[in-house]
């Protein structure tokens, strides 16, 4: 096979190394399906060996596994996926682009674990592709196999499972087509466009327009680069084919650009309207950038964080860089050869870093790139920034190999890195101080260290003392070492097993008919299009601006439209998200049967008690009530909290605090005496609310304010009227069953 095609071995080196890397989502010993995770129906759920998260962003279940799979039931049913009917009110499924409904690859989503072969097919993709550049800029095949290996195993495959994701395999496959096009404008064919306009195309229909956006300004960055190194006529040739590749992609991807742009004029894109032109990563995830798990796996120990620090670093970052393949980037900028081409990469990574760490000059420099206000760089740049570093570590562990780079370039290169890990080790202290009580915090800062610079001293030392293939086998070793290890790592903290509860979801299925549901735990935003059940929560960007100005004016003032799932709305007086329950929606829906429910917490045979609950608004995002309060109130915290409480003297109901409780009004104990359910939005309604003799009539805001048990046969259901209960009970339940106790229900409008 290698005499046919010379590249057959580091090309199955590539895949096996992908392989080794998601071996354990391959064979199941850990499982990372995020229905598990993000939709609310998993019981039993037995974690991983690590702590934490084993992605950093829930958007793998909510938009890549829950519409991806609507997109192909669609197409399964001999329909192009243009609609999804399940969410909100009805969303334009493929021009929502988080679906990925016309990329090819999707159609994987529709099996149990399609999701990991998924990126594994990605990671594929990306590391050949990045191999055969690489050859393309006169890289010899030890060094090629280094740069793929380090991109398909980069730092944004290992922490995003979603469809941000996706552009990613194509970015090194539309700068093969870059090369392909000045080889042929130098060489005066004709030829040399077709593989800009296919990866340009794939990019589109990958699903997630702001990556594909900020590789192709990497893109820009190169062509630019090579322009400068012809002249005359070739130049000219260059630029043109360049363009009509462009300009061809662009059109083959039309089916999928046309409905994006179209779906643009009346969506609701949230903060893409300029909210991101100077938003930057916070000075404590700087660190991460060479030592990704300095404050231990993702989100492990974010707990212990009381300023919410370490919560918002996971959030917002993007990737990492790993310290072998920097050492020799390093080495790689200090090269001659392809001089304008490695000018252009250093450049694009200083502005690329600095706007992402809020360099001032970096910042107003790439604002003034049309459309990079609007993109959310410093979370989505991380691809592109990885690529060109990754083709500067190839170019110097090419001048390594060659010869080219003296013993004083190694030695600089080397010494510069280990004092950039240094410091970044040291800088993390100030942020480990505050994680009191996480446990071995300082065994993850020391081993995160230590690995960093471990690695830099073997690729200098190989680079200094080794010679001929020792060398390069060597150095290829730990390029490839560095990769899988810190991909692995997340996937510790996958879940080993889980259980699914599908109760709910058949329940519904058989008694929503033509309504819609609403819930605030189970089934959670978007799982309604997952399951075929239609669902008024929403948890994606764009959505319809109708649906968005509908949920603000008459659902609830303090929801935040984008992430309508009735525990995030938007406090106008304090910063932030905090917890608080949606207004219900003024559509009416037919009594439903009650059904076996997923909750552990919820017990059998009890009912709700209706109280008085006298405590103040609450308006800290702690809900902490006054001192002289006669009620207790109790935090929507861990489920730990909740089984505390539900064991408590008199037991406050521990699902009535999960399911109701999630709000900046208080909850009331069973040491509150009497009996009334009251709802508010604003401190004075809730002080009127608790004062008044009559529980007849509520205060106009659906905040609601309760104690009691659900019964286990309870379940989501159907939506009730206006002025009836949670969206938790049924319409009847509500007056009826559930709310019953000491007085009479309390009136219900139509």
């Amino acid at each position: 096979m290698d005499a046919r095609w010379p590249h057959a071995f580091p090309v199955a080196l590539i895949i096996g190394a992908v392989a080794l890397a998601n071996a354990l989502y391959l064979s199941g010993t850990v499982d990372p399906n995020p229905l598990y995770q993000q939709s609310g129906l998993a019981t039993r759920l037995q974690p991983g060996w690590l702590p934490g998260l084993d992605t950093i962003d829930p958007n793998a279940g909510f938009n890549s596994q829950a519409l991806g799979r609507r997109a192909v039931l669609e197409w399964l049913r001999g329909r192009v996926p243009w609609w999804n009917a399940y969410e909100g009110i009805g969303a334009p499924l493929a021009g929502g682009m988080n679906s990925a409904a016309l990329f090819p690859l999707v159609a994987l989503m529709g099996f149990p674990s399609g999701q990991v072969t998924f990126f594994a097919v990605l990671e594929t993709v990306a590391g050949i592709a990045t191999y055969l550049l690489l050859l393309r800029l006169s890289v010899s095949r030890a060094p090629a196999l280094a740069g793929g290996i380090a991109f398909a195993l980069n730092g944004t495959f290992a922490w995003f499972r979603y469809v941000a994701s996706n552009p990613i395999a194509f970015l090194p496959l539309l700068l093969l087509g870059v090369e392909r096009a000045c080889e042929a404008a130098d060489r005066e064919r004709r030829s040399g466009f077709g593989l800009v306009a296919v990866a340009l195309a794939l990019s589109l229909y990958a699903g997630f327009p702001e990556t594909a956006f900020l590789d192709g300004l990497l893109a820009v960055t190169w062509v630019i680069a090579r322009a400068a190194s012809l002249r005359g006529a070739s130049r000219t040739r260059f630029l043109a084919k360049v363009a009509g590749g462009g300009v061809t992609g662009v059109l083959l991807a039309a089916p999928i650009v046309v409905p994006f742009l179209d779906y643009l004029v009346y969506a609701d894109i949230g903060g893409h309207t300029g909210a991101f032109a100077n938003v930057h990563l916070q000075t404590e995830a700087l660190p991460m950038l060479l030592l990704p798990y300095v404050y231990g796996p993702i989100f492990g120990f974010t707990a212990y964080d009381r300023t919410s620090t370490l919560t918002s670093v996971w959030s917002n970052v993007g990737g990492y860089l790993t310290t072998s393949v920097a050492t020799l980037a390093l080495i790689g900028m200090l090269g001659r050869r392809l001089r304008p081409l490695r000018v252009g990469l250093v450049l694009w990574i200083a502005v690329a870093l600095g706007k992402t760490y809020g360099i001032t000059a970096a910042t107003l420099l790439l604002n003034l790139v049309p459309g990079v206000s609007v993109t959310a760089f410093y979370r989505y740049v991380w691809p592109s920034l990885t690529m060109a570093v990754v083709v500067l570590a190839s170019l110097g562990f090419e001048d390594i190999v060659t010869g080219e780079a003296r013993r004083w370039k190694v030695v600089v290169a080397v010494g510069l890195a280990a004092l950039v890990t240094a410091a970044f080790g040291i800088g993390a202290i100030p942020e480990l101080a505050r994680l009191v009580g996480a446990p071995h915090r300082n065994a993850w800062a020391l081993a995160s260290t230590a690995w960093a610079g471990a690695l830099v001293v073997a690729v200098g030392t190989a680079a200094l003392l080794l010679r001929g293939g020792l060398r390069t086998a060597l150095i290829t070793s730990l390029v490839m070492l560095d990769a899988t290890t810190l991909l692995i790592v997340p996937e510790l903290s996958a879940p080993r097993a889980a259980t699914l509860d599908v109760a709910p979801v058949t329940f519904l299925r058989s008694h929503l008919g033509t309504s819609r549901f609403y819930t605030l735990g189970p089934i959670q935003p978007n799982y309604g299009s997952y399951f075929g059940i239609a669902s008024i929560n929403v948890n994606d960007t764009p959505i319809p601006r109708a649906w968005s100005s509908y949920i603000v004016d008459k659902l609830d003032p303090g929801a935040v439209p984008l992430i309508f799932t009735g525990t995030r709305p938007q406090d106008p007086r304090t910063p932030g998200l905090a917890p608080r329950p949606p207004r219900r929606s003024s559509s009416t829906s037919p009594p439903t049967k009650r059904s076996p429910s997923s909750t552990s917490s919820r017990r059998r045979g009890s009912r709700f008690r209706r109280r008085p609950c006298r405590n103040r608004y609450a308006s800290s995002s702690r809900m902490q009530s006054p001192r002289s309060s006669s009620c207790r109130t109790l935090a929507p915290t861990s489920r730990r909290a909740w089984a505390s409480a539900r064991s408590s003297p008199r037991g406050a109901s521990a699902s009535a605090h999960r399911v109701l409780a999630l709000s900046r009004s208080c909850v009331a104990s069973s040491s509150c005496p009497g009996g009334r359910l009251s709802r508010t939005a604003r401190p004075s309604a809730w002080r009127r609310a608790a004062s008044s003799s009559r529980p007849s009539r509520f205060p106009p805001a659906p905040t609601w304010c309760a104690t009691g048990t659900f019964p286990r046969t309870s379940a989501p259901c159907c939506l009730p009227s206006r002025r009836g209960c949670s969206s938790w009970c049924s319409r009847k339940r509500a007056a009826g069953e559930l709310l019953r106790r000491r007085r009479p229900r309390p009136a219900l409008d139509s």
